[in-house]
């Protein structure tokens, strides 16, 4: 990844109006071009400027999700009608920020996108009543560009992250339909012998009831963390797709997540990888924690991957490391963290028998 590297985001927000986050991009209607149909047909972007989109996974506190119901003025809800251009796309609520194509090495390029957000769409965003919440399973997606790179290369790189997916999933959202590499896929993915050879092996998933099957593009099962998706559409920029970060309307936050992505295609064919990135992703953890990475599942690799170990310590972790710290040794540090983790594992257990038992957690 040397030279001008391209990269751009994909914001989720849940509570505003589709179309008014529309307007606000924009200004008004008239530029809007939405999705449709039953299998969420997205039109042609140019990548030049900002977006906006409705999103079919995003679920609003209200109760609708996106593209597929709405309130009414009597607050009943209502089935959506999808079809291009129907009046319903001005009632449904959620929406998707896409970034024009950002050179990350250039610092006008990245102040001028980032200023816009900071300055102009996210103050608005949030009058209009947006908001980011990962249990309404709004996300945050990173693009890099990797045009350059055959689709044999693309294999290699795929199959030198994939040790690090589970621990990039947990900084997803609540959502539980994130999807992972399992190894027969990577098995049959070294197989390919042609590039839709390798398309094909990509998008054929295992039934949950046996059996094989080449699943279409928009189908969200073959839509992993990492995603390489964009990249073999060839209606799509040829981008490598990270959708493993939970939303928020924050782009010092936006940078970190985008500097992770490419630290980790630099480094994912470097001796001592994985634990590089299982740091990288505890000090995100850890830095976040207060206002992003807050719910009871944040910080867990979901959806199948290995059974993970009870591992609490980003959540009360000091944000001074015991190095920087006058007074603490690191063993009265450590120790201090022990029993830390213990009595917020305990509150939980305790506030989980309340609540199966009909009481309430709170005092």
């Amino acid at each position: 990844m040397t030279g001008c590297v391209k990269v751009g985001f994909e914001l989720e927000m849940s509570d505003i109006k589709t179309a008014d986050a529309a307007t606000i991009v924009y200004g008004d209607l008239v530029h809007w071009k939405d999705c449709y149909g039953e299998n969420y047909d997205k039109p042609i972007l140019t990548y030049d400027r900002f977006h906006v989109l409705s999103d079919g996974t995003l679920c609003n506190s209200d109760g609708t999700c996106c593209m597929a119901n709405y309130r009414d003025s009597e607050g009943c809800r209502q089935r959506a009608d999808r079809s291009e251009g129907h009046p319903d796309h001005l009632k449904w609520k959620g929406a998707e920020l896409i970034s024009p194509v950002i050179d990350w090495e250039s610092a006008a390029d990245v102040a001028d996108v980032f200023s816009r957000c900071e300055d102009d769409y996210f103050p608005k965003f949030k009058e209009a009543g947006a908001v980011c919440n990962a249990d309404l399973h709004d996300g945050l997606h990173v693009h890099i560009d990797i045009s350059a790179l055959s689709w044999t290369e693309v294999r290699e790189l795929l199959l030198a992250i994939e040790p690090v997916q589970w621990q990039l999933g947990r900084l997803t959202s609540e959502w539980r339909r994130h999807e992972f590499f399992r190894a027969e896929e990577l098995a049959s993915l070294r197989t390919a012998k042609t590039r839709d050879d390798f398309d094909a092996r990509y998008r054929t998933i295992r039934g949950h009831r046996g059996g094989l099957f080449l699943l279409p593009r928009w189908n969200d099962r073959i839509r992993r963390v990492v995603d390489i998706g964009p990249y073999l559409d060839p209606n799509r920029p040829d981008t490598i797709e990270f959708r493993c970060f939970r939303a928020a309307m924050d782009t010092a936050y936006v940078a970190e997540c985008i500097e992770l992505t490419l630290d980790v295609l630099r480094g994912c064919h470097r001796t001592g990888f994985e634990e590089e990135i299982e740091r990288r992703v505890e000090e995100l953890l850890r830095k976040h924690r207060k206002h992003i990475f807050n719910g009871e599942f944040a910080g867990i690799a979901m959806s199948g991957g290995p059974v993970p170990v009870l591992d609490e310590l980003w959540r009360v972790a000091p944000d001074v490391a015991p190095k920087d710290r006058e007074c603490d040794s690191i063993e009265a540090v450590l120790e201090e963290m022990k029993r830390e983790i213990g009595e917020f594992q305990n509150r939980r257990r305790r506030s989980t028998k309340l609540t199966e038992s009909g009481e309430s957690p709170l005092p």
